[in-house]
């Protein structure tokens, strides 16, 4: 899920009468509208400006692709075989995951790819800042400067997922059972924000605070950038997955079949 000054955006596999694909809604009414063609396999979402970016991926084949949000129709860039998840884009440079230990650079214009970079086994999610590509693989977090993609530096942190630029510095969740956020500002040493949380899902932050999901004991909760003790915001959300965050209002996907979009009115 992500958002703009005026529309909440989301992927969906289908259910309740609605078929798989993306879609938006404006944040104070109206119906859900959907993107052209559908992309039932659609999974991450990456906003730039009037651009949405988006990995797919489905038995067999995936795809990575932009969409118009004035239009609301979407182009393939690239198709791989391996299941494409994390996207992240630098300049003209859009970056995608092929697993097991692979990431693709293609134009985000023409789609045409410039390069590959191998990077550790069991390659998940990405995020692009300052001058890097991060990334979460098998239990590990690394990155790699665009200028200058090899070496790749790594380091072990178990259970290694979603990443998230917060307050102008990397954090990377873990999704175990007792899992943390951690900062990555000085990368051979993360530093823990905060521990003991089950499974975070996902996370976003705004104005100072950390907000995430919690899908082992179903919470939406947030702490101060910097850390500290968690605020529960929502006890009581099970399949709580995507988080967005604006000024008002914090916004959430629910991961199951018949799952919904809700939001929150922050604290």
């Amino acid at each position: 899920v992500t958002l703009d000054a005026n529309y909440v955006y989301w992927s969906s596999k289908g259910g309740s009468g609605m078929p798989g694909g993306i879609y938006r809604r404006h944040k104070q009414d109206g119906a859900p509208e959907a993107f052209e063609p559908a992309i039932p396999g659609a999974n991450r979402l990456l906003l730039d400006g009037d651009v949405l970016y988006y990995s797919a991926a489905v038995a067999g084949s995936s795809e990575v692709g932009r969409c118009d949000t004035t239009s609301l129709t979407c182009t393939v860039l690239a198709t791989q075989p391996e299941p494409a998840i994390g996207i992240a884009r630098f300049g003209n440079d859009l970056f995608f995951t092929a697993p097991p230990s692979r990431v693709r650079v293609v134009d985000v214009d023409s789609g045409a790819e410039s390069t590959s970079w191998m990077v550790p086994n069991g390659v998940s999610l990405l995020v692009a800042h300052a001058g890097f590509l991060y990334g979460t693989s098998t239990n590990k977090v690394w990155r790699a400067q665009f200028a200058m993609p090899a070496p790749v530096e790594e380091q072990e942190l178990i259970g290694a997922n979603a990443l998230a630029v917060v307050d102008g510095t990397v954090v990377v969740a873990q999704v175990t059972s007792m899992g943390g956020l951690y900062h990555l500002g000085t990368f051979e040493a993360p530093a823990p924000l905060v521990t003991d949380q089950e499974q975070i899902a996902t996370l976003a932050s705004r104005d100072g605070w950390l907000y995430f999901a919690t899908f082992g004991d179903g919470m939406i909760k947030r702490i101060p950038s910097a850390g500290g003790t968690p605020q529960i915001i929502e006890p009581n959300e099970p399949s709580a997955n995507g988080v967005a965050v604006d000024g008002t209002h914090v916004y959430f996907t629910q991961h199951q079949p018949g799952g919904a979009l809700r939001r929150l009115a922050l604290p």
